[in-house]
């Protein structure tokens, strides 16, 4: 079995931006995809800013959900996988190693 880290990080911890920033950083590029098709009158240039945008939202939305679980879900989860490692375990006997298989 391959060793596993598990790292619980509360939102206080998290690497991830706050949501308030990812949406001023959004803000901020959709000012800068928006502003010059609308100084340039280019509906064009506005409908590849509003994709852009939405793609932009739909990561940061992804980010924010990513692997997320209640306390509930993770106590089941690392049990799900402690009765992996058990069961691995079983089929799998530790094999002698050079010192025992010498005796």
């Amino acid at each position: 079995m391959s060793d596993l880290t598990i790292t619980i990080i509360d939102d206080a911890q998290s690497r991830k931006p706050s949501l308030f920033r990812q949406f001023a950083v959004i803000a901020f590029f959709v000012a800068i995809l928006f502003g010059p098709g609308l100084l340039a009158n280019s509906a064009a240039m506005q409908w590849a800013g509003f994709i852009v945008c939405l793609i932009l939202v739909s990561a940061a939305m992804k980010i924010r959900a990513g692997d997320r679980m209640t306390l509930h879900e993770a106590r089941r989860k690392l049990e799900e996988l402690e009765a992996k490692g058990r069961a691995e375990a079983a089929f799998n006997p530790p094999k002698p190693t050079r010192q025992e298989g010498m005796r």
